[in-house]
């Protein structure tokens, strides 16, 4: 299993943003879309529940991870070539460095 950390790592990595950036309350899209990504990896390669997840960026409810990771889904159900090439991009970086 890769350490949440890690995944948050390499997604500020990968959109140039600092983990406290998508830990903050900021709802700019340069934020919150590596945050939606980040929790998205996170529950697709790990084992932490929902409210595990929101409490790694600072939040209390779990739907709103939920939201995150839906909204993830349907991007990549809807075959958005961002979405996709993004998630395989960050997954593969994480391969390396495992």
């Amino acid at each position: 299993m890769i350490p949440p950390g890690e995944i948050v790592d390499a997604v500020c990595e990968y959109f140039g943003v600092t983990p406290r950036n998508i830990r903050g309350p900021a709802r700019t899209r340069s934020c919150s879309e590596p945050r939606k990504v980040a929790a998205y990896l996170i529950r697709d390669l790990t084992v932490l529940s929902y409210q595990e997840i929101v409490a790694l960026f600072g939040r209390t409810n779990h739907t709103t991870a939920i939201y995150w990771v839906r909204c993830c889904q349907k991007e990549i159900d809807r075959g958005s070539l961002y979405m996709i090439s993004t998630i395989k991009k960050i997954k593969s970086d994480l391969s390396r460095r495992g």
